[in-house]
């Protein structure tokens, strides 16, 4: 289980408080994915591979091994913003996946982590909590997401 301070965390909830989020920023987020894998799902099924589901291991040397149905690509990962407040995620891939960064910022709620487009967030809150792009547990935790996938 991921133990981190409350000082790396703000809180935000949506109108009808369905989801306490939490958002992941500095060493809070570094911790959320260094040295783990992660299971997941898309809000919308891929078309490359007809699935919405993946999984995608985080090396504590930046690299990644992503998997989505048949499709496994090599990658890398790093976080970016200020020092000690990064919020953002960033993810390159070699191959059919091969392109500019594609960057998210994570919010926590429970064991459940939703990624959204940082241009979906506007002071450090989703602009709706709904629109996440991507939403994992990381493997061996109990997830608490709704409708989770894994």
């Amino acid at each position: 289980m991921l133990m981190s301070p409350l000082a790396a965390f703000a809180q935000t909830s949506n109108s009808n408080g369905s989801k306490n989020l939490s958002l992941l920023q500095g060493d809070t987020l570094n911790e959320a994915f260094n040295g783990r894998t992660m299971d997941g799902t898309y809000k919308a099924i891929r078309d490359r591979t007809g699935t919405s589901n993946f999984t995608e291991t985080f090396f504590k040397n930046g690299a990644t091994d992503y998997r989505e149905g048949k499709l496994r690509e090599r990658g890398r990962w790093q976080l970016s913003g200020p020092p000690g407040f990064e919020n953002v995620i960033c993810f390159t891939y070699q191959g059919t996946m091969a392109g500019p960064p594609s960057c998210f910022t994570v919010f926590r709620d429970g064991t459940c982590l939703y990624s959204y487009g940082p241009h979906m967030v506007k002071d450090g809150n989703p602009l709706d909590p709904n629109f996440w792009q991507a939403k994992t547990i990381i493997r061996g935790e109990l997830s608490s997401c709704d409708d989770m996938v894994t």
